[in-house]
């Protein structure tokens, strides 16, 4: 899938949301998505973590186009990761440059990258060594500044990449407040390599809107608006919206065989409920509030079977 015009549409990767049971149910289901990235990976105790492997290695991910990402601080940490994103038979990985959450950028991983140039050049000759691995990056523009990516820029443009993905935002911020698109159309103006934006992409307009105002812009990467809008980047394509009836429908498909997973892999109510009730905090706007609060006030399978039962 090569996106109109060679525009592409990218499914961004949100912890507890987007693993290989997601993926490849919405890949069957509403389709539209160029690549999937995968919640990144990282080293744990001395060794990646095995949910990672897991998640990377399953048949699930079998016909369904997915992109590894790695989260890091340092070269060696990289190197383990790259390591098992060869074993498991993938040529192409993602370097997480953006991740905002303070127990990881305080680390030195994710945005906290960033302004450690010294590290990143070992970064860029560790990438442009291993020359059989397709690299991109996922990154914010600064931790506390929106203008700290600049002096990471000449690193970056001295490395193979395949694109670089940029939310607008620093790390401080998270994912509210407001996006600093000076600073992102400097970046987009300087990049040697294919810019995607990401954030705060919700629907078909703003797809639209975005391409217009930066026409060279590769592509768009969504996580929330996806998991909000399931049917979003099959509706740009094809030029118009999906009935209510059936994306409801098809969101219900989604959902039951996430859930049958859910109910055949772990054990008792709570556990269940635990993994499946979040499925619904991004699509709430499209189902009515008085089923959305019998689904997440359910204490056990019956009376959650019954609220989803109400959207049938």
């Amino acid at each position: 899938m090569s996106g109109i015009n060679g525009f592409k549409i990218y499914a961004a990767p949100l912890q507890g949301y987007t693993e290989a049971l997601w993926r490849c149910r919405h890949y069957e289901i509403f389709g539209g998505v160029d690549c999937y990235f995968t919640p990144f990976m990282r080293v744990e105790k001395g060794g990646v973590r095995q949910k990672d492997i897991r998640d990377l290695s399953t048949r699930l991910n079998t016909g369904v186009p997915v992109i590894p990402q790695a989260i890091f601080s340092c070269v060696d940490e990289l190197r383990s990761i790259t390591d098992v994103v060869r074993q498991c038979g993938y040529d192409r990985l993602d370097l997480n440059l953006g991740c905002p959450f303070p127990p990881q950028w305080r680390k030195g991983r994710g945005a906290g990258m960033i302004c450690r140039l010294d590290e990143m050049s070992n970064v860029a000759e560790f990438v442009r060594s291993n020359t059989d691995i397709c690299f991109s990056v996922k990154m914010r523009l600064g931790v506390e500044q929106p203008d700290e990516y600049r002096a990471l820029l000449p690193v970056l443009n001295g490395m193979p990449l395949e694109h670089i993905a940029v939310h607008p935002r620093v790390a401080r911020q998270q994912y509210s407040g407001e996006l600093a698109m000076d600073e992102f159309g400097r970046l987009l103006e300087k990049s040697a390599w294919p810019v995607i934006f990401n954030g705060e992409i919700r629907s078909v307009e703003d797809i639209d809107r975005i391409r217009e105002n930066y026409p060279s812009l590769a592509g768009v990467m969504v996580g929330r608006g996806l998991l909000a809008r399931p049917s979003l980047a099959t509706e740009w394509r094809i030029g118009s919206l999906w009935t209510q009836d059936k994306l409801l429908g098809s969101i219900l498909l989604l959902h039951d065989g996430i859930y049958a997973a859910c109910r055949s892999s772990l054990c008792g109510d709570s556990q269940i409920l635990s993994k499946i009730k979040p499925f619904w905090d991004y699509p709430a706007s499209l189902i009515d509030r008085r089923v959305w609060k019998a689904i997440h006030k359910a204490n056990s399978i019956r009376y959650y079977e019954a609220a989803v039962a109400m959207l049938r």
